[in-house]
């Protein structure tokens, strides 16, 4: 269900959208809730704790740190790692509170992003996080399968041969098994997550305690003083950089949880409570963990060059002397990892569904399908799993090329946490508006912003180091080469295809209308006033907020009236564009909100001010204020849609709108993106809707004494097929040179569609209201699918789906075919959640229409039911 759809009467909170806050949150983010809200505090907790496993991590990544720092160097980077680490997650927790979207960093970016490199950062983005995460799915597979290989070699260290075959055909059962948690028991993740959690804690006791207790215990100025470089870098200090990589592991996937947000009740809440609560649980217990192993490791040199493949089973080994003990305790690790996997494969599918949602991936229709059975995106399980398998399959032939890849997961990770971090600083430091985050760090983030981008960096550049300083083909770190081969291949991929098709999350700049609007209105209190009801009633209909919310509206709506009587008192020489600004504004809002007794008022009183305005400045012989053209354009659009889909008359006769200004340069000849269509098509499509009523009118006098005609009278029928030659040539018209350069290259085409969209609606209404062709006929039939075939081209959420309501309208009144119907209907619960009440108007009008099954034409239906304006 759509926020748009949600009654007042609903309970504030909803197992499938959540909070009233959720519900705000994804209509600013422009998305439909299709997954269901069902984790909660504690097991966003476990989800994220359990997904990064840091004290399991710890164990089985100690090798980074034996090599590169040793006992004290091991303890060291990882305080370092975590205290800088902090930074991050702290940061990465306030930009989830803005925008709790599945979407993550790459949504950030495209939102916080400087707009000439807006879309390109945004896709890169989500191209490394879709890449990263994959690997951490065939990372955590391929270490349980390790550990059962390890396990196998204690057990029974003379009978087993390892071949790498076995590992592969491992790392699949594992990632099937992780699948099949996500699917059949999809609904039950949560509880299966807060129950980890327990596990998780517990398992950390059932480890630490016999290693304190079994190990011989070292001197403690032996392990806190010892730092080695045993990888060849000569200096400890590099060397322990280079070991970074190790604590860095454990401490990686904050961001898990966010591409579940959609899936948290009150996410942007609970969600960077989650994640901060992850940093303290995990980080002391890491370090408790790896201060343990420190002590309890022995013989460095005997713990790496374990046959098991991992140094901490060896440590279990020589700490317990049972192989048995050894075994239940690694079986611990392994679980908790495995627990890991399942909740990697849940982040990895949310990541894939977000980004083909925006048509970021190949296949995007495919992958962000969400199934109706499961509620779960099944599509992008399936296709991860696919990828976890085919990844797997070159370990059979190299492991040094697995290995690289697996290394990629990190480098890829943290390379989105830069991108998107920088850019909120950027904007930060640019003095732009950020939205407003439930959970902040006040005046502190800025410096917390500016420390997370430095230790990134340099986290960032050691995680392409090897392991040691001298290298062959088989130790040497190729995910350098790797990573940079896939962001080449996804920027080819990106020109020849994404895009065009890749959605603009965010609008890359506002209109220069739109700027000149808000500056103005912070000049002039009745404009701000009008501005600001318009914007308390639109987020009423959001969020369908209770009633009580409506006094602040009419405060606002009061306080504008009054400022514009005062503005109306001046002498008329003193007129200002802002006064018919707030005219305009006035009657928008009671159209939106379907006051029908005060609309046509507030537009009679626009057109006087316009009239005043324009012949005031054309006297002055000043020009024509673009400002004012504007308007113009906006009050147009607005009597001509009302005379096409009512009973309105319209304000000017002659439908010469352009007549009232005498300017020859009105944007003629080009599409507008105020209007969504050619200023040309305007007096063409006032000229329709005047025919239109005058053909029920002559039609209504017919009925009175005789039976009415199908057939035109010969004037009516020369008219109309001059309208329709005016009509068709004007069809090939595109943006202004401004407009293409104001706008992304997607959204400037889109506004041809919406020209196109126009212009088959104006033919439809010239042959069914004017011609009176019926439904079947196939001048008709063909404007219907060119009308849907336009709309379907404009991307959902796009802002150019503002400009379609009523060609999309104009084409379901008249078409029967089911899947016509169907996809109108999609389009139009997509166009409510951007929360105009005359969408959902619109969308319920023309359901009453369908159902009453009336033989009779829409028009003449909606005007016997008293609707005087049908899609307002």
């Amino acid at each position: 269900m759509s926020v748009a759809c949600t009654t007042a009467h609903e309970d504030e909170v909803s197992a499938k959208t959540g909070t009233a806050q959720d519900r705000k949150d994804m209509w600013r983010v422009g998305r439909q809730q299709e997954l269901n809200r069902n984790f909660q505090f504690l097991s966003v907790l476990g989800f994220t704790a359990v997904l990064m496993c840091t004290w399991e991590a710890v164990l089985f990544g100690a090798s980074y740190g034996l090599i590169n720092g040793g006992k004290g160097g091991m303890i060291y980077t990882y305080l370092g790692g975590l205290a800088g680490f902090s930074f991050v997650i702290l940061s990465m927790a306030e930009m989830a509170s803005m925008a709790p979207t599945s979407g993550g960093q790459y949504h950030w970016v495209s939102e916080f992003a400087p707009p000439s490199c807006q879309c390109i950062l945004s896709y890169i983005t989500g191209w490394v996080c879709v890449l990263g995460w994959h690997t951490g799915i065939a990372g955590c597979c391929y270490t349980v399968a390790n550990m059962m290989i390890g396990v196998i070699a204690i057990n029974y260290p003379d009978a087993y041969t390892y071949e790498p075959w076995h590992v592969t055909l491992l790392v699949i059962a594992v990632a099937l098994a992780a699948l099949l948690f996500n699917t059949l028991l999809a609904q039950k993740l949560p509880l299966i997550e807060g129950i980890i959690l327990v596990i998780h804690c517990f398992g950390f006791f059932g480890i630490l305690i016999p290693l304190w207790v079994l190990s011989p215990r070292p001197a403690a100025s032996e392990v806190f003083g010892s730092i080695e470089d045993r990888g060849g870098w000569g200096n400890n200090g590099l060397a322990c950089l280079v070991g970074l990589v190790g604590p860095i592991y454990a401490l990686i996937g904050p961001d898990s949880a966010v591409h579940i947000s959609e899936e948290i009740r009150d996410a942007s809440r609970v969600l960077p409570l989650g994640m901060i609560w992850t940093l303290i649980l995990n980080g002391s217990t890491g370090f408790v963990m790896i201060v343990t192993l420190a002590f309890s490791v022995g013989d460095i040199d005997h713990v790496l060059e374990s046959q098991t493949g991992f140094a901490f089973i060896q440590v279990f080994l020589n700490s317990t002397g049972s192989v048995r003990a050894a075994t239940g305790m690694t079986v611990v690790i392994m679980a908790m990892q495995f627990c890991a996997a399942i909740s990697n494969v849940a982040t990895t599918s949310r990541q894939v569904y977000a980004f083909a949602r925006d048509k970021g991936l190949p296949f995007s229709n495919f992958l962000s399908k969400v199934n109706p059975t499961f509620t779960v995106p099944l599509n992008a399980l399936c296709v991860s799993l696919v990828i976890v398998s085919l990844l797997s399959l070159i370990n059979i032939g190299s492991s040094v090329a697995f290995n690289a890849i697996m290394s990629l997961g990190t480098a890829a990770l943290l390379s989105s946490y830069i991108i998107s971090i920088t850019c909120v600083r950027l904007r930060r430091w640019r003095k732009q508006p950020l939205p407003p985050a439930r959970w902040s760090m006040g005046r502190f983030t800025p410096f917390v912003d500016t420390v997370s981008i430095l230790v990134l960096i340099v986290i960032w550049t050691f995680s392409f180091f090897p392991l040691t300083e001298q290298v062959n083909p088989t130790t040497m770190n190729w995910s350098v080469a790797i990573f940079g081969g896939v962001i080449l291949l996804s920027l080819v991929y990106y020109q020849l295809h994404a895009k065009k098709t890749i959605r603009v999350l965010f609008p890359l700049a506002p209109p220069v209308f739109g700027q000149t609007l808000v500056a103005t209105a912070m000049e002039t209190p009745h404009l701000l006033h009008a501005l600001l009801a318009a914007s308390c009633s639109h987020h009423a209909r959001l969020v369908q907020e209770p009633p009580a919310s409506q006094l602040t509206i009419l405060k606002f709506t009061d306080l504008a009236v009054a400022g514009l009587r005062a503005a109306l008192a001046e002498p008329a020489e003193t007129l200002k564009p802002e006064t018919a600004m707030t005219a305009m504004v006035l009657c928008t809002n009671d159209v939106c909100n379907g006051n029908a007794r005060t609309w046509k008022v507030h537009l009679s009183g626009v057109m006087q001010l316009l009239t005043a305005l324009l012949e005031r400045q054309r006297a002055a012989d000043s020009g024509i204020d673009p400002f004012a053209l504007c308007l113009l354009k906006w009050f147009a659009t607005l009597d001509i849609l009302a005379g096409l889909s009512g009973t309105h008359e319209g304000c000017v006769n002659d439908g010469q709108y352009w007549s009232l200004s005498r300017s020859p340069n009105c944007g003629i000849g080009h599409i507008d993106e105020i209007c969504g269509y050619s200023t040309q098509l305007m007096p063409l499509l006032a000229r329709i809707g005047q025919l239109a009523q005058r053909n029920v009118h002559e039609q209504s006098i017919l009925e009175t004494f005789t039976e009415p005609s199908s057939t035109l009278s010969e004037e009516l029928t020369d008219e109309a097929q001059v309208l329709e030659r005016k009509i068709l040539s004007i069809a090939d018209q595109a943006p202004s040179a401004a407009t293409l350069a104001s706008h992304d290259q997607a959204l400037a085409s889109e506004l041809r569609n919406t020209h196109l969209a126009f212009i088959h609606s104006a033919l439809l209404h010239l042959y069914r209201r004017v011609e009176l062709l019926p439904k079947s006929h196939p001048k008709v039939r063909a404007q219907v699918a060119a009308i849907l075939d336009n709309v379907q081209a404009i991307r959902p959420f796009s802002p150019a789906n503002v400009l379609i309501l009523w060609p999309i309208f104009s084409a379901g009144c008249e078409t029967n075919e089911l899947r016509e119907r169907q996809a109108i209907q999609t389009r139009m619960v997509n166009m409510q959640t951007m929360g105009m009440g005359n969408f959902t108007r619109a969308r319920d009008a023309l359901a009453r229409y369908w159902e009453s099954g009336a033989s009779s034409r829409w028009d003449t239906y909606f005007a016997d039911c008293g609707l005087e304006l049908v899609l307002f």
